[in-house]
C-alpha cells in the first residue's frame, strides 16, 4: 500500500489521505474506515490506474483522523 497526506481547503474535512491498492484490497478498505468509527471520513474517488489492477483512492477527512483511519486500513491489509 503506498500512501500521501494532502492539505484541503474545505473547514470540516481538512485533509485527504491518497492510497493505491489492489482492486482485491478496496473492499477491505471500505470495511476499515467504516469499523475505525471516525465520522466524518468518505471515500472521494476510486480510479483504476491504466494497465493493472491497482486502484489510487482518495479519501477525505479531518487531519485529527490521520492517523486512526492510516491505522485501521494497514491493519486491515495485514490480515
Amino acid at each position: 500500500m503506498r500512501t500521501s497526506v494532502r492539505l484541503t481547503p474545505s473547514r470540516e474535512l481538512n485533509g485527504s489521505l491518497c492510497i493505491t491498492v489492489d482492486s482485491s484490497q478496496l473492499l477491505h478498505v471500505r470495511r476499515a474506515i467504516v469499523q475505525s468509527g471516525c465520522h466524518p471520513v468518505g471515500i472521494v474517488r476510486a480510479v483504476p490506474i491504466a494497465g493493472g489492477t491497482r486502484i489510487r483512492m482518495l479519501i477525505a477527512l479531518p487531519l485529527q483522523l490521520l492517523e486512526p483511519v492510516r491505522t485501521a486500513i494497514e491493519r486491515a491489509l495485514e490480515s
